[in-house]
């Protein structure tokens, strides 16, 4: 188990960073620039335009379309646009991977925490277990401590009880 969750703090950040790096340009949809770009290539504003239409007579298309139009109206370079589209989708790649390789680190870590067994130097009474008999207060580090620091070994302890 340990060895899987060891693994695990090299694999997930790396497979999450690919994953993010893949994610990237549908990520980068969201941004005005790509989608416009995206319109620009694609469709629906070249399509309307091929077939002689202009900007109020695309309105039944929605609003994607006229917003390509209004972009080409106002004599937007499109070149110039698929430029800036591949800029923010490089840089959504990239703002992607290393989101991805955070939060595979975040869990890899998390896993691997989670799967080490605390190494306990001292006794620890199990509360769950215990019902407070007092048995086991003579085989207890700490009161052993405390009767060295008196001078007494565990057998003046067994002394001391019988002569009471």
């Amino acid at each position: 188990m340990r060895t899987l969750a060891g693994w695990s703090v090299i694999l997930l950040p790396l497979v999450l960073a690919v994953a993010g790096y893949l994610a990237g340009p549908s990520l980068a949809r969201m941004n005005y620039t790509v989608e416009l770009a995206h319109e620009l290539t694609v469709g629906g504003a070249g399509a309307a335009r091929a077939a002689g239409a202009t900007v109020s007579s695309v309105v039944i298309g929605g609003e994607r379309e006229d917003r390509a139009l209004a972009f080409e109206a106002a004599g937007g370079v499109a070149a110039a646009l698929r430029q800036r589209a591949a800029a923010v989708v490089s840089r959504f790649r990239l703002g992607a991977a290393a989101l991805g390789a955070w939060c595979g680190l975040v869990v890899g870590v998390g896993l691997l925490t989670s799967s080490r067994r605390p190494r306990r130097r001292e006794y620890e009474v199990d509360h769950g277990q215990c019902v407070a008999c007092g048995r086991c207060f003579t085989s207890c580090p700490k009161e052993h401590e405390r009767l060295k620091t008196l001078g007494k070994g565990r057998r003046g302890l067994l002394v001391a009880e019988s002569n009471q």
